[in-house]
C-alpha cells in the first residue's frame, strides 16, 4: 500500500514520507521501499515491493544500485530493469526524467489521477487519503476491468509494459516498442525462459523453505526439487478415472 502526491496530507501514524522528485512517497512502514542508486551511488529513485536480483539470485532487501549512469539512453535504464524479478515498483527520477515502472506481469497494483498528479496502490487509497470525491461509473460489479479502467472516474490504472510518465501523467508503452522478428527458435525461447524461472526459485528458496504442491491432472507433470540446486523433473502420475 503507498500513495504518492505533490502534497502532503493526513495519514496513519505507522506511516512513513520519503522525497520522490517533487513528490511526497508515503507508506505503510511495513510496506518494503527500498532507495535506488545509479552507478556513481547517486540516489535515483526508489524500489517498492519485493523485487529480485536474478543475477545475484537474492531478493533485494535494502539499497540497490542499478547499473545506469547519466550518460544512459532510456533503453539502457529500461534493460537494467529487465534484470529485475518479483513483484515490484520502481520510481525512477534522474537524468530529466521522472517515470514509474511495473515488474513484467505488472503483479503490483498501481492507480493514478492525471488531473490530480496522485498515484496510490489501489482506488480505495487515493479516495481514502486524498481530497478528492471520486465516483463510481455506474457499471456492473466486477473484481476487473480492461484496458486500464477502474471502477471510479478520474482513477486509471497502470497496464504492464507500460511506464507512468509524471511530465505529462500519461502512460507510454515500453515494450514491445517495435514489430517482432521471429528468428528465435522455439527451443531457445523455452530454455531462456526455464533458466529465468530457476534464478527467481532459487533467489527465494535461499531465504525461505518452500513446498509446490503437485496438480491432479493426467499428463506428465513438471515441478521443482531441491536436491542443492533447483531443477526440472517430468512424471507422469497415473490416476484412476474417478476419484
Amino acid at each position: 500500500m503507498f500513495l504518492m502526491q505533490q502534497g502532503n496530507s493526513e495519514i496513519p501514524p505507522n506511516w512513513d514520507r520519503k522525497r520522490f522528485s517533487r513528490f511526497q512517497l508515503q507508506h505503510p512502514q511495513s510496506f518494503p521501499v527500498h532507495q535506488l542508486t545509479d552507478s556513481d551511488n547517486a540516489p535515483i529513485g526508489w524500489l517498492l515491493g519485493y523485487p529480485i536480483d536474478t543475477t545475484k539470485k537474492e531478493i533485494i532487501a535494502d539499497t540497490y544500485c542499478l547499473s545506469v549512469n547519466n550518460s544512459s539512453s532510456r533503453q539502457e535504464i529500461e534493460k537494467a530493469l529487465y534484470q529485475l524479478g518479483g513483484r515490484f515498483i520502481a520510481l525512477f527520477s534522474a537524468y530529466g526524467s521522472d517515470s514509474v515502472y511495473l515488474d513484467a506481469a505488472g503483479s503490483l497494483s498501481l492507480v493514478y489521477d492525471s488531473d490530480a498528479k496522485l498515484m496510490a496502490a489501489t482506488p480505495h487509497v487515493l479516495k481514502k487519503y486524498s481530497n478528492n470525491n471520486y465516483q463510481c461509473m455506474e457499471t456492473p460489479q466486477a473484481d476487473w476491468y480492461p484496458a486500464g479502467l477502474t471502477p471510479y472516474h478520474g482513477i486509471k490504472r497502470l497496464l504492464p509494459n507500460h511506464y507512468l510518465d509524471l511530465s505529462t501523467w500519461k502512460p507510454v508503452r515500453h515494450w514491445p516498442n517495435q514489430p517482432f522478428s521471429a528468428t528465435v527458435l522455439a527451443e531457445k525461447a523455452v530454455a531462456n525462459i526455464i533458466a529465468s524461472a530457476q534464478r527467481i526459485l532459487a533467489s527465494v528458496a535461499k531465504p525461505y523453505s518452500l513446498t509446490l504442491s503437485l496438480p491432479l491432472v493426467r499428463i506428465p507433470v513438471l515441478y521443482w526439487r531441491w536436491r542443492g540446486h533447483w531443477q526440472i523433473r517430468p512424471h507422469s502420475l497415473p490416476l484412476p478415472a474417478r476419484l
